[in-house]
């Protein structure tokens, strides 16, 4: 399954004022040749609304933890309707579409692989998967990277609110060969370069991308 690639699209991006955005990330994804995407969502507002709820009631783990997966199952289909040629899936892994959208409910009934915790977001959900599928590539697309550094430690990342808490945890287990980026919007135009490459050609200056918006985890 090296040919594949885990992409988890910030559940921000799922909005009105985002829309532009959103659009070019999925248009950089259709321009990518020979290569296989699974798509995992963030929760977004709906997450936020979970937790929200959650504060106000105090939840069972399990209820809160569980209900903010089906936020990011929400948040899937929302995406799919960009595409004209996909699939779903949840514990069948078997991909022959070019964009595989992730349905979390399922996976997690049967899986359950994480702490029921605030402290997994769907960043933690995006990573375990693509380490139980053992991809070449773990993509974020967000907001916001760490613009003085390209290359940071995922607990840099966690201090600067771009990970959750447990993230560098579970990173710790990753497989070497595991090449991590948090992407800003404005570096989707080179995703194609950005996947081609491996962790020395992206930290190597003489390739001078006209836009370091992008950070490579370690």
């Amino acid at each position: 399954m090296t040919d594949l690639t885990v992409l988890k699209i910030g559940g921000s991006f799922i909005n009105k004022e985002k829309q532009k955005e959103l659009k070019q990330i999925i248009k950089a994804l259709k321009m990518v040749e020979n290569h296989k995407f699974i798509i995992a969502a963030g929760g977004g507002k709906a997450a936020d609304l979970v937790r929200s709820y959650d504060s106000n009631f105090q939840l069972k783990a399990s209820s809160s933890h569980f209900a903010a997966i089906a936020a990011m199952e929400l948040n899937s289909y929302l995406i799919s309707d960009y595409f004209d040629d996909f699939s779903f899936f949840s514990t069948d892994f078997n991909f022959k579409k070019k964009i595989n959208i992730f349905l979390p409910l399922a996976y997690y009934k049967q899986f359950d692989p994480l702490p029921h915790s605030w402290d997994v977001s769907s960043d933690s959900i995006a990573l375990e998967l693509g380490q139980r599928l053992r991809v070449n590539n773990f993509c974020l697309i967000k907001q916001k990277i760490i613009a003085k550094d390209l290359k940071i430690k995922a607990e840099t990342a966690v201090q600067a609110e771009l990970l959750d808490n447990y993230f560098p945890i579970l990173y710790q287990q990753s497989q070497p060969e595991l090449k991590s980026l948090i992407i800003k919007t404005e570096a989707v135009k080179d995703f194609e370069f950005l996947l081609k490459n491996n962790q020395v050609d992206l930290l190597n200056k003489n390739f001078k991308l006209k836009n370091t918006n992008f950070n490579l985890l370690f």
